[in-house]
């Protein structure tokens, strides 16, 4: 197991993946990084594609990786790409190899903030009780039975009943250095696979950490949060998010209201 190597004043580390260098991207990145100058680093977590790096990144403010991640992490991918369900595969790349800080922000980069980024990061920054995971759309089993990843959770000896099992929505999220080091122990030595957005959530509960929603709706909104950062809607049958400012699709074109995250908003 990594030894977790915290450092003082809960140091935090902001990831925006992408597989772009677009002179958009690289302004959200900017953006980004001076909201988050006060608190911690700032890198864009490059999947590179392509022979050569983009002239725009440097060893300063980027972190590169290949589809090699896949195989080379040592874990089991539910698929042969990083989408579906794999994208938690850089950011433990990268915690393996920067294990120092004590929250890893995810962020991908067709999520927006429709106001300062830094009063989402410094709302969260100050609230006491950090929980170890916070992300949005955190569901139990029994609300939204008919989604289509909750079986993608597996173990060649154990199973986890369904009514223990949680997801969650994760274009957008933070986790604890305590939480990481607990999901690369059960990938790497317990070889437990599964969608990152049922594996995170409902690893972290059963292991007895603090699971969160930014805003929204449901029982893991912490008090005074109701759809404070993003506003929340039903599922369809299937359990599908196709409302609300954090949701699967249709695109998003319009940002109407002030201090919300977006998804999806492309280019």
């Amino acid at each position: 197991m990594i030894s977790s190597n915290l450092v003082p004043a809960a140091r935090q580390v902001f990831l925006l993946l992408s597989n772009n260098c677009t002179p958009r991207i690289m302004h959200l990145f900017n953006q980004i990084s001076a909201a988050a100058a006060h608190l911690g680093d700032s890198f864009l977590l490059y999947h590179q594609t392509e022979a050569v790096l983009p002239a725009a990144l440097n060893s300063n403010n980027s972190f590169s990786f290949c589809d090699n991640i896949l195989t080379g992490l040592h874990y089991l991918p539910v698929s042969a790409t990083l989408i579906p369900g794999n994208n938690h595969f850089p950011l433990l790349h990268f915690y393996r190899q920067h294990p120092g800080y004590d929250f890893y922000w995810f962020i991908e980069d067709d999520v927006r903030f429709n106001g300062p980024w830094e009063n989402l990061f410094n709302y969260f920054t100050a609230q006491p009780g950090q929980p170890d995971f916070i992300s949005s759309h955190v569901r139990r089993f029994d609300e939204e039975p008919n989604w289509y990843w909750w079986n993608t959770l597996q173990h060649v000896y154990t199973f986890i009943p369904l009514h223990l099992r949680i997801r969650s929505f994760n274009p957008i999220y933070r986790i604890s250095n305590a939480a990481l080091n607990c999901i690369h122990s059960i990938l790497y030595a317990d070889k437990w696979r599964g969608h990152h957005e049922v594996l995170l959530p409902t690893l972290l509960s059963l292991e007895g950490l603090h699971i969160a929603d930014f805003g929204g709706v449901g029982q893991f909104v912490p008090e005074g949060c109701m759809n404070k950062f993003y506003v929340d809607d039903h599922c369809d049958v299937f359990g599908a998010i196709n409302a609300g400012t954090m949701r699967y699709r249709p695109l998003i074109e319009n940002l109407q209201h002030a201090d919300k995250l977006y998804h999806p908003v492309k280019e």
